[in-house]
């Protein structure tokens, strides 16, 4: 009779049925964990990008345009304690429009100050001043709009300073302050960012003028000349040092973990920066280049009597004088004047603020007696951290790394760091990865390992029902005294002969069999 051809499927379940437990658990886990990565990537790379449809919203107005946006089957998210909705930027304009059509139409900004609009109702009676603050406060309503709508601003507040022009002097400057809701690490970057969108939208204003704060009190950024503050001239160049120095000792430990020796190195940074903002003019002549560039010749002759002698008393005794000689006069000047050209180059330069005067770093690492780990030498670790970051004797820099014994730390103390990391940047899928994966083993061994207790169970009962009408068929041997052990002895050497056959005739499909039986158990 013909055998019908193994497909790949059988042949595929043959070889996995015929592979150990642990080697199934583990390409199992394998091929889970790679789908779900692959899911997890496509999902995160698939995740639209998000844009402000309405901040500063009531919270009826949120009520009603979640309602709107649920019907219209727009996904959304509310940020700012519930104060602004994000939609997907595809859907922004089905966004508005459905919005518009149920009569929510909202600006950007639709809670909190007004601002242009507030212009829109004017009378023709309206007065100079009555206008004036009206536009203030609508241009205060837009700054603050487009404030509240950088990402790490969640609220904004501004108040302007305009003074009335002056025809005949100086009407003064204008002046600003903002209050702003913002993170904690909000950068030196990020308030000059807004410093420098009030002062370009008001006229006259100078970003100096500028006061910015948080809603902690703390002063982000002062008027020039507030130096007592943190955020004045004095605070703000030691924020920017510590900026700078915090920056250093990051490039440093990163360099340090890839070299081998940054999860147990310390390191420390100072620097003194020179925040004078020095304007020099050079002019140098070039001494060798000369070209006249203008001449001049002057020649003077006269030739003729001499003129007569002037009348009066003349000589000690009264008498007259007489001029000698023959009274004729022959007179000659020349003068001949040069201008001769020099070069001259003129160079003005103006040092910006913020110049490396001197930089100090001190690294201490593990010497591994105690933990046992394998790190760079000191001097390695020198030679590498003086050429990343530029270490310049010749200006004062110092370099100083030397190896200490660290002691051990224990797992246990790490867990709630690990547990308070993961909490931190949960936000981001591809950092849920390990744990998920972790979960899915657990999962795939816990069904594995079901599904084999019930195969298990159903092939023995199999077996059972199976043998039990061969029991019942069967004739009932004779009891032959004094016989049982003989005939015992043969029917299991009959037994053993057909084994071997087995095995000679199949070797492969007893070995598989085996191999699934010692899985089994």
């Amino acid at each position: 009779m013909p055998t019908t051809p193994e497909s790949p499927r059988d042949r595929l379940m043959r070889v996995v049925q015929g592979l150990p437990l642990a080697h199934r658990v583990a390409i199992g886990a394998s091929l889970a964990v790679l789908v779900l990565s692959g899911l997890l990537f496509v999902r995160w790379i698939s995740k639209p990008s998000y844009s402000v449809l309405a901040s500063g919203v009531s919270d009826v107005e949120l009520a009603q345009v979640t309602n709107e946006l649920d019907t219209l089957g727009v996904a959304y998210k509310i940020e700012a304690g519930g104060s602004r909705i994000m939609v997907p930027r595809s859907d922004l304009s089905t966004a508005r429009a459905g919005l518009a059509s149920a009569g929510l139409s909202l600006s950007p900004d639709s809670g909190g100050a007004q601002g242009y609009e507030l212009l829109d109702n004017q009378g023709l009676a309206i007065s100079t001043s009555l206008e004036k603050i009206n536009f203030q406060r609508a241009l205060e309503g837009e700054l603050a709009r487009t404030l509240r709508s950088m990402e790490r601003v969640n609220e904004a507040s501004v108040h302007l300073v305009i003074p009335d022009r002056n025809l005949f002097g100086d009407s003064g400057s204008a002046s600003a302050s903002v209050v702003i809701d913002v993170p904690d690490d909000f950068s030196l970057a990020e308030t000059d960012a807004v410093a420098n969108l009030v002062a370009g939208s008001v006229d006259g204003l100078s970003p100096a003028d500028v006061t910015v704060i948080d809603l902690q009190g703390r002063t982000l950024q002062a008027p020039e000349g507030a130096s007592d503050s943190v955020g004045g001239l004095g605070g703000r160049n030691v924020l920017q040092t510590l900026d700078f120095e915090q920056r250093i000792e990051s490039d440093i430990t990163r360099l340090l973990l890839t070299a081998g020796a940054g999860d147990r190195s310390t390191v420390m940074v100072r620097a003194q920066l020179n925040f004078d903002e020095v304007s020099e003019q050079t002019q140098n002549y070039d001494e060798t280049s000369q070209v006249p560039v203008r001449q001049q010749t002057t020649k003077e002759t006269f030739t003729g009597a001499a003129s007569a002698a002037p009348g009066g008393v003349a000589g000690v005794d009264g008498g007259n004088t007489t001029n000698g000689g023959d009274n004729q006069i022959d007179y000659s000047k020349e003068e001949a004047v040069t201008e001769y050209g020099v070069d001259l180059v003129t160079s003005s330069v103006t040092r910006a603020p913020g110049d490396v005067e001197a930089l100090h770093v001190g690294i201490v690492i593990d010497d591994g007696t105690l933990t046992g780990a394998d790190v760079p030498s000191p001097e390695t670790v020198k030679n590498l951290v003086s050429a990343s970051i530029g270490i310049n004797p010749d200006r004062g820099d110092t370099l100083v790394v030397t190896a200490a014994p660290f002691p051990v730390v224990e797992d246990t103390g790490a867990a709630p760091a690990l547990a308070a990391g993961a909490g931190a940047t949960a936000t981001n899928p591809l950092d849920l990865l390990p744990q998920a994966a972790g979960a899915l083993v657990l999962l795939v061994v816990s069904v594995t390992l079901i599904l084999m207790s019930r195969r298990k169970s159903d092939d023995d009962d199999e077996d059972d029902d199976d043998e039990t009408p061969a029991l019942q068929g069967a004739p009932a041997a004779p009891a032959l005294p004094g016989g049982t052990a003989g005939e015992g002895a043969g029917a299991d050497a009959g037994v053993r002969t057909e084994v071997l056959d087995l095995v000679q005739r199949q070797p492969e499909e007893i070995a598989s069999l085996l191999r699934g039986w010692l899985a089994g158990r």
